[in-house]
C-alpha cells in the first residue's frame, strides 16, 4: 500500500482538490483508495459523505481522523485491501503536516500561480525534507493565459525544486464534481480538467511505485 500526503503552509492552494479527484481517478483504475482527512475545516469529508449519497459512486471513502490516529488508521486500511491511501492535511498546522510526510511515500505540494503561493512554496518543501520524503510542487489553479504558469514554473525551477509534468487549469469542472461527490474523471470523462488529472495520476503512481522508500507506520 502506499501513502500520499498532501502539504501546503498556504490555505487555498488545492490540497483537497488534488486528494478526491485523485482518489476518485485512482479507483476507476482499480487501485482500492481512501482518504484521510486531517483539516477540521472537512472538505473532503463533506465530499464523501456526499458520495456515500450517490448510488452511482463507491469506493474512495473519506476518513475524518484526529493526526495520533493516523498510524492505526493506515495499518487498517493495509489489512483491509487497500493500496493507496491520501493524507488531506490542514494549512499552518506544521507539527501534523510533518507526521502525515514521515508516513508517507510521496509528498504532493499544490501550488497556484500568484505570489502568495509561490512565496509560501519553500517552508512547505522544508516540511517534506525535515520528514526525509520524496516531494514535488504540482501547480494548481492554472488561469487560460500561459505566461504566469511559465513564469511559476521558472520561479520553484530557480528553487531548485521538482515540479510535476502537469498542471492543473482554473475550471470549474473541478468544483462541479464535487457537488455529487464525484472525481472530474467520473463527471466530466473526456474532459481536459479529467485529461489533466489521469496524467497527474499516471506520473504520480509511476513515482510512488519506482520509489524506494516504503512508508511505515
Amino acid at each position: 500500500m502506499y501513502v500520499i500526503a498532501m502539504i501546503s503552509r498556504k490555505g487555498g492552494a488545492g490540497k483537497t482538490n488534488l486528494a478526491v479527484h485523485l482518489a476518485a481517478c485512482a479507483e476507476g483504475k482499480g487501485v482500492a483508495t481512501g482518504i484521510v482527512d486531517l483539516d477540521p475545516q472537512g472538505t473532503a469529508t463533506k465530499w464523501g459523505m456526499r458520495r456515500s449519497d450517490n448510488e452511482l459512486r463507491s469506493g474512495a471513502e473519506v476518513i475524518s481522523a484526529q493526526p495520533t490516529s493516523v498510524p492505526r488508521l493506515l495499518e487498517a486500511a493495509r489489512a483491509a485491501g487497500a493500496k493507496l491511501m491520501i493524507l488531506d492535511t490542514a494549512p499552518h498546522a506544521d507539527s501534523i503536516a510533518v507526521d502525515a510526510a514521515r508516513v508517507a511515500d510521496f509528498v504532493l505540494i499544490p501550488c497556484r500561480p500568484a505570489i502568495a503561493d509561490l512565496e509560501a512554496i519553500p517552508a512547505s518543501a522544508d516540511i517534506a525534507r525535515l520528514a526525509k520524503t520524496p516531494f514535488a510542487v504540482v501547480l494548481n489553479s492554472v488561469g487560460a493565459q500561459g505566461a504566469r504558469e511559465n513564469e511559476a514554473r521558472q520561479e520553484l525551477q530557480r528553487l531548485g525544486l521538482d515540479l510535476a509534468p502537469t498542471a492543473l487549469g482554473h475550471r470549474v469542472a473541478y468544483a462541479d464534481a464535487m457537488i455529487p461527490g464525484e472525481g472530474v474523471t467520473e463527471h466530466r470523462n473526456g474532459t481536459q480538467a479529467s485529461a489533466e488529472i489521469e496524467e497527474l495520476f499516471t506520473w504520480l503512481w509511476a513515482m510512488v511505485e519506482g520509489s524506494t522508500r516504503r512508508a511505515v507506520a
